[in-house]
């Protein structure tokens, strides 16, 4: 009977790679429009210029940009992007009011 010896592999063993349960594909860099957008939508009450700049760490013209974009996109769309002076919302387009209406009562 031979020794026991610890197992050592040799130059002709091979490590075969695990297979992945499932592969995550890396998010796409989302647009200040698309950040600007998600703040919105998150924020649930107006807010300034300023503190979306702050936030995207961007300067306060790059929002601007960014809103008119974003205002120009949800002109057809059940949203709409209200401005009263430096205060931004997203809010219901208002053609939808009636349905709005039946949906909360």
């Amino acid at each position: 009977m031979s020794p026991l010896h610890p197992f050592t592999p040799s130059p002709t063993h091979f490590v075969m790679e695990q297979p992945r349960l499932f592969e995550v594909a890396a998010l796409p860099t989302p647009s200040t429009v698309q950040l600007v957008e998600s703040l919105l939508f998150v924020a649930g009450e107006s807010v300034t210029v300023a503190q979306l700049a702050q936030a995207l760490e961007l300067p306060a013209d790059a929002v601007e940009a960014a809103l008119d974009r974003l205002a120009a996109l949800c002109a057809m769309r059940g949203v709409r992007v209200q401005r009263q002076d430096q205060h931004i919302q997203l809010v219901s387009a208002p053609e939808s009011a009636a349905v709005i209406e039946r949906l909360r009562y």
